[in-house]
């Protein structure tokens, strides 16, 4: 996709690579609290997917989502590795609304 690779860690974090070089293009960390309750390392197989939106060339365009071990879903821009603030709030959403088991 667009001559680079996309890898995602357990974690949430999203790294964009030179598939030929493997030098690191922009690096995204996801944000996740160390002392927090998680269930298990829920993005480990997961990985990233991507998806247009718009016109190529475009903020945001094309975007890259990943959902992080802390629950939440996180839009980002494949160019630069930001969020997309029109995803949700500010680039990403809390997974956890509505459940019945609410992280403390």
């Amino acid at each position: 996709m667009d001559g680079t690779l996309y890898a995602s860690t357990p974690l949430g974090s999203v790294i964009a690579l030179d598939p030929a070089t493997g030098a690191e293009r922009w690096q995204y960390e996801g944000t996740v609290g160390v002392g927090d309750d998680y269930g298990d390392f829920a993005n480990r197989d997961r990985g990233a997917a991507a998806w247009m939106r718009g016109r190529a060339g475009q903020p945001c365009a094309l975007r890259i989502f990943v959902a992080t071990v802390g629950a939440r879903l996180a839009a980002l821009d494949v160019r630069t590795g930001r969020p997309c603030d029109d995803f949700a709030a500010h680039g990403a959403i809390d997974l956890t609304v509505g459940l019945r088991h609410q992280p403390e």
